[in-house]
C-alpha cells in the first residue's frame, strides 16, 4: 500500500486505524470512541478510548494492536515509511537510530495499552498534537495483530492467516484468478444484538481478476465487456480507450485523490546516478500529454500532491498552491539535451520496471518513446507479479516481487505511485532524508584494521530511502523542521526549501495527480469516497437484489 494505488483501495476497505478523513479532508474518528490531550508540567501525552469493535475471527480490537503495530513501524531492523509520522513518541527517535544515552528496547516506546480499550501515547514536550492525531488517521498506521504476524512472513498474504478489523475481510484470495471481500460480521455491531446489516450492508464482494484462456483479451477489456453485459456491477478501473469512449457513463469524485504516479530512480546507478542526467530525464517529459493519454489525471507539478496543508487544515491552503509548478506540465528538449550535455552522457541503457497495468504500460510506452529520443537505449521489465511458495508450516504465501523489488531497490528506474500518506507535507518528504527513512538502522561491530587494535565497537549504520539518495542538506532541512513543534509558517518554509531541493536533485519525479472515477451500474447505489481517495462500499446497495433468487454476481 506504500507504492500502489489500487493496493490502498483495498487497504481502505479491510483495515481501520484510529481515525479517517472524511471527503472534505476532515479527520473524524473511526477505531477512537473519544480522546483527551494531558498537556502540563508533569506529562505531555495524548489518550484515546476505543470504540468497540472486532477482528473478523471474532477478537476484539484491543489497544494492544495498536501499540504492536506502533513498535513495529519503529524497530530499527524493519523497513516502514510510516515510522516518520511516530517520531515524535517519547524515546522513538533514539530507538529507531539505535541512539541516546543508554541502549533502548523497543519496549521504551512511549506507547502503552492501560486497559484493552485505552491507548496512551507520551511525548517528552509539547508537539502539535492535532497534527500528530492527523497522522493516526492515515491509512498506513492501522493496528496489527502480533499473533498472526509471528505466523509466517508474509503471513498477509494468506487469507487464513490474516484477520482483518475493517468493514470486510478476505474470504479468497488467488492471484490472476479471484478476490472475494465478506462482510466483517463483527464490524462496528454488538454480535449478539444487532443486525447484520448495522455497520456493513453487502455481503460479499467478488473480484474477477481472471481472462478465460480461450479469450484474447486483457482482463481489462473482458470485465468492461461483463459490466456491459450486465455481470459486473462497479469497476474502478478502465481500459485506455474505454475512458473517452465511455466519459458518459463514468463518474468522476470530485475530490480526485491525494496520489501520484512517479518515477523513482535509482541514484546508485551508473547511468541515473547524476541529478542532471535525472533532472533532463524529467524535463524531456510532457506531463500534460500523459495526463491526457490517462485521460482521469492532471499533469503532477509538485512532488507533494493534493489534499496536503501548507500548515493546518484549518487555514485552508494547499502545499502545492505555495510550491508553484518544481515540474513543468510540458516538456523541455532543449534544456534536457543541454544538461545530458554538462553531464557528458549521450547514451546508455535504461530499464524500467512497472506494474503490468493498463497504465503503466500505456506510461512506459510514452517514456520509452521519448528516452529514445535522446539517445537512451530503454527496455521495460514487468513480469514482476507474485510468487507462490509454501513455507515449512505449509502455508500458501504470495511474495509480491514488485514491492520487494522497490524495498531491495532492486531496480534501475521504477513507475509506481507515490502515496500521500497523510495531510502533512513531512509525512512525504521525510521519508527522503535519511534520519527519517523508516529503513533498517544497523550496528556493525569494527575493529580498527590498520591499526591492528582488535578491540571490538560498534557502529551504528543507517539505510537510506530505497532510491539510494543521501544528502546532507536535505537531511539538515528535514531535521529542522522536525524540531519546530509550534510555528508552523517555520516548519513549512523549511519543507519548502527540502521540496526544492529534492526536485534539483530528482531522485523521484512526480508525472500525473490520479482522478478517482468509476462507472456503475444503475442497480447500485451508495457508494461514497473518502479524502484518500479510497471508496467506500460500507453502505452500497443492490436494489434488484434478492439473495433467495438472483444469481450470483461479481
Amino acid at each position: 500500500a506504500y507504492i500502489d494505488d489500487a493496493s490502498q483501495q483495498l487497504m481502505g476497505l479491510l483495515y481501520e486505524g484510529l481515525f479517517t478523513l472524511n471527503q472534505d479532508g476532515k479527520r473524524v474518528k473511526a477505531g477512537a470512541s473519544s480522546y483527551k490531550i494531558i498537556d502540563n508540567d508533569k506529562e505531555h501525552a495524548i489518550e484515546i478510548k476505543l470504540r468497540k469493535t472486532f477482528w473478523s475471527d471474532g477478537r476484539q480490537v484491543q489497544a494492544s494492536d495498536y501499540v504492536y503495530a506502533f513498535k513495529r513501524a519503529l524497530e530499527s531492523e524493519s523497513t516502514n515509511e510510516a515510522a516518520a509520522m511516530l517520531m515524535d513518541i517519547r524515546n522513538a527517535y533514539d530507538i529507531k537510530h539505535a541512539s541516546g544515552d543508554k541502549p533502548l528496547s523497543i519496549d521504551d516506546l512511549g506507547v502503552t495499552d492501560e486497559g484493552i480499550d485505552v491507548l496512551k501515547i507520551v511525548f517528552d514536550d509539547t508537539i502539535d498534537y492535532e497534527q500528530f492525531l492527523d497522522y493516526l488517521a492515515s491509512p498506513l498506521l492501522v493496528p496489527i495483530r502480533e499473533d498472526l504476524v509471528l505466523k509466517a512472513e508474509e503471513w498477509a498474504s494468506n487469507s487464513s492467516i490474516a484477520a482483518f478489523n475493517g468493514p470486510f475481510f478476505i474470504r479468497n484470495f488467488t492471484p490472476e484468478e479471484v478476490l472475494t471481500l465478506e462482510r466483517n460480521s463483527y464490524y462496528n455491531r454488538n454480535p449478539e444484538e444487532d443486525s447484520l446489516k448495522k455497520a456493513v450492508t453487502p455481503y460479499r464482494l467478488v473480484i474477477n481478476l481472471q481472462v478465460p484462456k480461450d479469450v484474447e483479451k486483457t482482463i481489462g477489456e473482458y470485465n468492461l465487456d461483463a459490466f456491459v453485459n450486465g455481470e459486473i456491477d462497479y469497476i474502478g478501473e478502465l481500459p485506455i480507450d474505454a475512458r473517452t469512449s465511455m466519459a458518459d457513463q463514468i463518474k468522476v469524485v470530485e475530490t480526485g485523490t491525494m496520489n501520484q504516479m512517479a518515477i523513482l530512480f535509482n541514484t546508485k546507478d551508473d547511468v541515473v546516478g547524476s541529478a542532471k542526467v535525472r533532472k533532463a530525464l524529467s524535463l524531456a517529459l510532457d506531463r500534460t500529454k500523459i495526463a491526457e493519454l490517462l485521460v482521469f489525471a492532471s499533469p503532477a507539478t509538485t512532488i507533494v500532491g493534493n489534499g496536503v496543508y501548507e500548515t493546518t487544515r484549518k487555514a485552508k491552503t494547499l502545499f502545492k498552491d505555495v510550491s508553484g509548478d518544481l515540474f513543468a506540465p510540458t516538456a523541455n528538449l532543449t534544456e534536457a539535451k543541454k544538461l545530458l550535455g554538462e553531464a557528458g552522457v549521450s547514451s546508455g541503457k535504461i530499464t524500467v520496471t512497472y506494474r503490468p497495468t493498463a497504465a503503466d504500460t500505456a506510461v512506459f510506452g510514452y517514456v520509452k518513446g521519448v528516452w529514445e529520443g535522446l539517445g537512451f537505449t530503454v527496455e521495460g521489465k514487468n513480469d514482476l507479479t507474485f510468487d507462490h511458495e509454501v513455507d515449512k508450516n505449509e502455508y500458501d504465501l504470495y511474495w509480491n516481487e514488485f514491492y520487494h523489488a522497490y524495498a531491495k531497490g532492486d531496480f534501475q528506474v521504477m513507475i509506481y505511485d507515490m502515496l500521500m500518506s497523510s495531510n502533512d507535507p513531512f509525512s512525504i518528504l521525510a521519508p527522503f532524508a535519511l534520519p527519517f527513512s523508516g529503513n533498517k538502522v544497523e550496528l556493525a561491530s569494527l575493529g580498527n584494521v590498520e591499526t591492528g587494535d582488535t578491540e571490538v565497537s560498534d557502529e551504528v549504520i543507517q539505510t537510506p530511502h530505497v532510491s539510494g539518495f543521501n544528502n546532507e542538506t536535505y537531511n539538515k532541512l528535514i531535521t529542522d523542521a522536525w524540531n519546530i513543534k509550534s510555528d508552523n509558517a517555520d516548519r513549512a518554509a523549511l519543507l519548502h526549501d527540502a521540496e526544492e531541493l529534492l526536485a534539483e536533485e530528482c531522485p523521484v519525479i512526480p508525472l500525473i495527480e490520479y482522478q478517482r472515477y468509476y462507472i456503475v451500474s444503475d442497480d447500485l447505489s451508495g457508494v461514497k469516497t473518502t479524502s484518500f481517495g479510497i471508496t467506500d462500499f460500507r453502505k452500497m446497495k443492490l436494489k434488484t437484489y434478492d439473495p433467495e433468487t438472483a444469481p450470483p454476481k461479481k
